[in-house]
This record gives structure tokens, sequence and C-alpha cells, in this order.
């Protein structure tokens, strides 16, 4: 075999067809060494004429068997009830008729008309007729009651275990042969031909440091189940744009999107989100933290034949984005447990105030709710010297308590750091 010895469940390629090259549906593209599996073949062809002569022989005994029930069941069985019922009725005829001529020598000899010898030899030609009668019903008995019974459960018996043979050397043919066809079917995939209109893309199979591990290419080793080409149509593409976990809650499905492939950077795309990974992608090395997930955006047009996979492309997409709408600085929210606040005025001390925002971008969030557009906030709250706010798993307002409120610094504390200069909340 070409590229050496192979283990259980691997091959070689013979041929490939270079990588790039324009394919048909159904054309050749590349073929695998199957001189393993055309020898594998001969074998087993050889081991399911062996199971299908032991098939038809055990068939052929099941077939005899049957004849021989039936034949004793409704051939010799009632023959022999038959002659035994005429023996019987001619001992019968013959012990009557004994019986008679008993009473006449009988009725002679007291007459004196017949010698007494005559009398004994009349008596002796009774008993024995008798005697054979009895024997007679006798025999009918036992063939009812026992022979017959007997026979039948035995010949039946025999059908069961020839049957039993039978469709366990018939399931064990039935194995066989179906590991013939998928030898055959292992054949007949050795050659791989073209899925769809495309070009030959090789699946070569690279490892987190992008160092290729399994290079496709004429005498390579191939495992079941491995991939070895691709056939993606050009004018059918999609981009797998990599999603910093900060913002992927701005990418949802159906989005649009800018593509701008590097090496056609004249020719924008636009793109539509088809799907979102829901885990993040494998990080790319030991030493990041950093966590990406993919988005799969579609090309509205198709693409073009120029573009091939592979090539590397910037995707822009289109956030949502609102009018009329209050925003505040980024910098003058402080986070705790991943809750919003805002440090707001009261008197000589500040509080902390809980918000709810909406969309975010690099300078400004979108309130929703907790401070009114005449409120003013800290714009730089990290430098307060304040107690940071407490937030419970759980918060249940009870009373009169403000929600989201947190209570006010008493006054006197140690008088704070001046902020830095005031922002207002304002519109966009």
């Amino acid at each position: 075999m070409m590229g050496g010895m192979t283990s259980a469940g691997s091959t070689t390629i013979i041929s490939i067809l270079p990588e790039g090259t324009w394919v048909k549906p159904g054309e050749l593209v590349a073929e695998l060494d199957s001189a393993n599996f055309r020898l594998e073949l001969d074998q087993q062809k050889i081991r399911v004429a062996g199971v299908k002569g032991d098939l038809e022989q055990v068939s052929n005994t099941l077939k005899v068997a049957e004849i021989s029930l039936e034949e004793y069941r409704d051939g010799v069985f009632p023959q022999d009830k038959m002659l035994l019922g005429q023996y019987i009725a001619q001992c019968e005829l013959r012990s009557d008729q004994a019986r008679k001529n008993l009473a006449w020598s009988k009725d002679q000899v007291a007459k004196g008309l017949r010698a007494g010898t005559a009398l004994r030899a009349d008596e002796n030609e009774f008993e024995k007729y008798k005697i054979m009668l009895e024997e007679a019903q006798g025999m009918r008995e036992r063939l009812e009651k026992f022979t017959a019974p007997r026979i039948l459960k035995e010949l039946q018996a025999r059908i069961e275990a020839v049957r039993t043979d039978f469709f366990a050397i018939k399931n064990a043919y039935q194995l066989e042969v179906d590991r013939q066809r998928k030898i055959e079917a292992m054949i007949a995939n050795c050659k791989l031909t073209a899925p769809r209109e495309g070009i030959v893309v090789y699946a070569n199979e690279s490892n987190m440091w992008g160092r290729t591990e399994a290079q496709i290419q004429e005498g390579a080793t191939v495992r079941e189940g491995q991939a070895v080409f691709k056939v993606p149509n050009p004018n059918k593409m999609l981009v797998k744009a990599q999603i910093n976990e900060s913002k992927i809650s701005y990418i949802r499905k159906g989005q649009r999107a800018m593509i701008l492939v590097d090496a056609f950077p004249e020719t924008p795309l636009a793109g539509t989100v088809e799907e979102i990974t829901a885990i993040p992608a494998p990080p790319k090395g030991f030493s990041t933290d950093i966590r990406a997930y993919v988005a799969t955006v579609s090309i509205d047009s198709g693409g073009f034949d120029a573009l091939r996979p592979g090539m590397t492309a910037e995707v822009s997409f289109d956030v949502t984005t609102k009018q009329d709408t209050t925003r505040i600085p980024v910098d003058s929210i402080m986070f705790v447990k991943e809750k919003p606040f805002v440090a707001v005025p009261n008197g000589k001390s500040f509080e902390w105030r809980a918000i709810e925002i909406g969309l975010m971008s690099e300078s400004y969030a979108e309130l929703n709710s907790g401070v009114s557009d005449s409120d003013k906030i800290v714009a730089n709250p990290a430098k307060l010297s304040i107690p940071l706010p407490v937030v419970m798993d759980e918060v249940r307002p009870t009373g009169d308590d403000k929600p989201g409120a947190v209570p006010p610094v008493p006054i006197d504390q140690p008088e704070p750091a001046p902020p830095a200069a005031g922002a207002e909340v304002g519109r966009e």
C-alpha cells in the first residue's frame, strides 16, 4: 500500500485533484486504496458461500422432518388404527361364533349326542378367540394413548430442534451477507466524488497553535470517518466572525452586517447574521483568557467566483441605535456585582443610586430608570471616598424604603474628596 503501513480502519490516498480545482457534481475528486477491502471481500464471499450451504442443508432437513410428521399423523397412524379396528372386528366375530359353538356343544353333550372331548375342544377355541379379542383391544388402547402421542411428540420435537438450527443459521447467513454488502460499499466509497459544484479544498487538520497535523496529499494515510476534502461554492459563501465576549450582547440573529474581504478591498459585501454560537470558541494558546464567540454571516449576494475559502475579512455589524433617548457617561457608572450605580449629591454627602441601563457605547450608556433628567450625578465616582453600595443576592424592599436607594453617608464622616466636574444627565 502507498504511504507505508496502515492501521485498522485506515487507508491511503491514491490520487486526488489539486486543491482549488473547479469540479461539478459527481466528478471524481479522490480515490483511496481499496486493496485490503478487496482481499477482505474475497474472504467474506467464501464465508457467505459456506454459511449458505449450511442453510440449504438444514432447510432440507427441516422439510424432511415436517414431511415425516405429516406422514405419520395423516397416514401411518390412521392406517394402523383402521387395521386394528378391522382385526378387532374379526376377533369379535370369531369370539361370538366360538361362544355359540360352545353353547351348542354343551347342549349336545347334555343330551348324550356329543363326546366330552369335543366339548373341551370347543371351550379351548372360545378361550383362544376371547384372548385374541382382548389383546387386539389392548393394542388399540396402547396405540391411541401411548404409541401415537409419543411418536407425534418425538417428530414435533425433531422439527422444533431443526427449526431452531435453521433460524440460527439463517440469521448468521444474513449477518455475513450484510457484512459483504458493507465491504462492497466501502470499496465503492473509496472513490470520492464531488457532492456539488464548487472548488476542491483539502480538509487539513491543525492543532491549537495552527500547525497542520494531518496533511492531505497523495500517499497520505486517512482514518475512518476523516474528512478528505470540502467543495464550497464561492457563490454561496459564509463568513465566520469572532466576536469578543464584551461585545456579544450587541450581536443578534438577522442583524445586518458589512463584509470587507482583505483580498478585495474595493468590493464590500452586504450580509446577514445567520447564527451565533452558544458557547465561546476554544482559546488560541494557553496564555490568553479572552473568550470569543463565533457569528456566522451569510453574504446576501452569494459572493463571486474569485472568493476562496480561508480568506480573511473584516465584518462590521449594524448595532441598533435609538433616537431621543437619555444617556449618561460610562465613566459615571460604578458597577458592583454587575449592578450599575451612580453617585448623586445629598446635602453635604453623596448617596449611591441604583439605575437601569440599556445600550452602551465606549463613551455613553442608555439610561432607562434610576435618575431623572434634572438630577446631577458625579462624573467620576471612583474617586469618592464613600463606601461602595451593598448588593444582596436577593433584595426585597420593605416599609417605606426606596427601592434601589442606598442610605446617604452621614455628615459626621470625614469629608469626602471633591469629585471631578459634575455631569448632567442629557439627551442624545
